[in-house]
């Protein structure tokens, strides 16, 4: 290992403060130019980091609110016409169970949604399950983890049972 490399992975505090905020102006910076919506590589995943960047920073920073309003504005007038775009409401759950895991009163106005994102992806894991698609984070997987955060051991038994099953 070299002492560049020897550097990277023993960075003091100030060097770690200091790539997460160069991180987060790059983000803030090309932000519009991230035009999916997905979780692991758009902007929902950009609401996120947003969120845990205030939490580092111990500041207050409505940027991850804004965003998360501005993706929701957008999916109501996406045209949902393939099975593989119910993606996008998986990912959309995870986001908003996650921070109402992590702080329930900034984000109390969004706990409503998920009950319609939990009829909304019900029966496409059935139909993942019923197709063996257990593709990692794709198929019944991802809805999975969704209601798994939700705490609805119902629904994530049938997928597990589905994986026995095939």
């Amino acid at each position: 290992m070299t002492l560049t490399e020897k550097d990277f992975y023993y960075l003091d505090r100030n060097k770690i403060e200091n790539l997460v905020t160069l991180i987060y102006d790059k983000l803030s910076s090309n932000k519009e130019k991230i035009i999916d919506h997905e979780l692991y590589s758009g902007k929902l995943g950009l609401v996120l980091y947003y969120f845990y960047y205030s939490q580092i920073q111990n500041k207050i920073i409505d940027e991850d609110i804004k965003l998360l309003d501005e993706i929701l504005d957008n999916i109501s007038t996406l045209n949902i016409k393939a099975i593989d775009d119910i993606f996008l409401f998986s990912h959309l759950g995870l986001v908003i169970q996650t921070l109402l895991d992590e702080d329930s009163s900034k984000f109390s106005q969004y706990k409503s949604l998920l009950l319609d994102i939990d009829k909304i992806l019900f029966p496409y894991m059935e139909y993942w399950v019923n197709n063996s698609n257990f593709e990692f984070l794709r198929g019944g997987t991802n809805i999975a983890l969704y209601y798994s955060l939700r705490k609805r051991a119902k629904y994530v038994s049938i997928y597990i049972d589905g994986l026995y099953r095939k």
